[in-house]
């Protein structure tokens, strides 16, 4: 019985870790440029997005199809950057248990 209720607590502390860590990374934010810097795309390292940027001289009619290609690339980019943070603090908040545990946080937080 004293196993388990070890096993528990240290689930517990887990889960704990792991939930302070996805707080933190709401704190945190990552930013992406397209390659011809007409977009900058900002998330937290949740990869909620906090911003988009447009340059002005892109908003063209001729040049909507350009936009949408930039936009849709660098927002692509950006929650790249933004999921190996999570994935990063995660590991670290919990000693890379997440990792071998199969890593689904989804449920537990």
């Amino acid at each position: 019985m004293l196993d388990f209720l070890n096993l528990k607590a240290k689930a517990e502390a887990l889960q704990k870790n792991a939930k302070q860590a996805v707080e933190e990374l709401e704190k945190v934010t990552v930013s992406e440029r397209s390659a011809d810097e007409s977009v900058k795309v900002t998330l937290t390292g949740n990869g909620k997005m906090v911003e988009v940027k447009i340059d002005p001289s892109f908003c063209f009619p001729e040049k909507a199809e350009a936009l949408a290609k930039n936009l849709t690339d660098t927002l692509i980019r950006a929650q790249a950057r933004a999921a190996v943070l999570k994935k990063q603090a995660l590991d670290e908040a919990t000693g890379g248990m997440m990792g071998q545990m199969g890593g689904g946080l989804d449920g537990l937080l």
